[in-house]
């Protein structure tokens, strides 16, 4: 509990309290014993009501008379993706509307409950362990940095006193999730998938996501603005960051591959799709917030089954992946050693077998955080084609 004291060379009464090894004090601001007793009282009383959760917004006001604005978790949610529309990428803060949204049907959140001042650090915490009981700890961590940004977004605007999710801590990854981690191909497994590959788009797709490191999403939206085969360079804006990537296109049979659709496409503008059926596919399973299970991700698992390289879905994953594609997060989706992103593993690891430097790979696979993108010097031109000429042509 907290005390009253008062410095010899002040006038005024202070009240005094312990966290751990740690003393804090603030003033009354009156020099009466009497009505600093009952601030301090007053105090006492927040502090027992918050450790049993029940420090809610009316019973601080009553308590202090001072009033803090009362703003729904509802608003609150709406006026955080309203700023976050203009500093995330598109695939970011679609991922942000798809936690908050799930956020708000835990707590049952409608347009007048409850307040955001009113959710407790034991309401996040079960949310994020139900989260956590069917899904990764990656992906719970996810929505526990998302819910901590919304309340600090609160906590900054002064509509809150402190942040829930603050004291509720991060998971970690359970044996089973660790051991089972993406793996790079090898080069005859790259040439199995190409061999296997059931259309242009696929072998496109193995092809440059091998050269560049590109994720996914960007092959399947690349546009013929993004390709300068003059230049022979690739300029994309990364779809889980800021980052600006510029590609020079080294490989020769990149190359051909290259001017080959642009021969078949000479009708096409700086605008088009180079592959407008996949791009159209991918932006309609980003509108559904689905950034894990899409549908180019199961149809590329398709392909490394006919390879050879994975097992057909068990009667057990084949029942989840149907209630997943139903919208119920009850299940666990299953994870595999081997997906597309294992083809950036490949291009990071060829890049530094042959020895370009960490500056290079971070210029060509993207930065890590915002912190890094202020603070990272650019790599040459020169330096980056050099890296990539040392790289092996995986194909004939």
């Amino acid at each position: 509990m907290a005390w009253l004291y008062r410095h010899p060379r002040s006038r005024f009464w202070k009240i005094g309290w312990r966290v751990g090894k740690k003393v804090f004090n603030r003033s009354t601001k009156v020099a009466d014993r009497k009505e600093a007793e009952k601030k301090l009282a007053t105090y006492n009383l927040m502090a027992t009501a918050k450790r049993a959760n029940r420090l809610t917004e009316d019973f601080y006001n009553s308590l202090t008379g001072r009033e803090l604005e009362r703003i729904t978790l509802r608003d609150a949610a709406g006026k955080f993706l309203d700023k976050c529309k203009g500093t995330t990428q598109p695939g970011t803060f679609i991922r942000y509307e798809m936690v908050l949204r799930t956020f708000l049907e835990f707590v049952h959140a409608d347009d007048a409950a409850p307040l955001i001042g009113d959710v407790d650090t034991e309401t996040v915490q079960r949310y994020l362990n139900d989260i956590r009981e069917r899904t990764s700890a990656t992906t719970a961590n996810f929505h526990r940095s998302v819910l901590k940004a919304l309340f600090f977004h609160a906590l900054a605007a002064k509509k809150i006193r402190s942040n829930p999710v603050k004291d509720v801590q991060m998971f970690k990854s359970s044996k089973e999730e660790i051991e089972i981690t993406r793996r790079p191909f090898t080069e005859n497994e790259i040439r199995a998938v190409y061999n296997v590959a059931p259309n242009a788009f696929w072998r496109f797709a193995v092809v440059l996501g091998l050269y560049t490191g590109l994720r996914l999403g960007n092959v399947a939206t690349l546009r013929w603005r993004d390709v300068d085969l003059k230049k022979q360079i690739i300029s994309v804006i990364d779809i889980k960051s800021p980052d600006k990537l510029s590609i020079p296109i080294v490989s020769p049979f990149l190359l051909n591959l290259f001017s080959e659709l642009r021969r078949r496409a000479r009708k096409a503008t700086p605008e088009s799709f180079i592959f407008p059926d996949y791009a159209e596919k991918y932006s309609r399973k980003a509108k559904t917030g689905e950034s894990s299970a899409s549908k180019l991700s199961i149809e590329f698992r398709g392909i490394l089954v006919d390879a050879k390289l994975l097992e057909p879905y068990g009667q057990k994953d084949g029942e989840k992946r149907k209630h997943r594609a139903k919208g119920d997060r009850s299940v666990r989706r299953s994870v595999s050693p081997l997906s597309f992103h294992s083809l950036r593993h490949n291009f990071i690891t060829m890049l530094k077998e042959r020895g370009a430097s960490q500056m290079v790979a971070r210029e060509l696979a993207g930065h890590n955080s915002d912190q890094v993108n202020e603070l990272y010097t650019h790599a040459p031109e020169d330096a980056v084609r050099n890296s990539l000429k040392r790289l092996p042509e995986v194909f004939k």
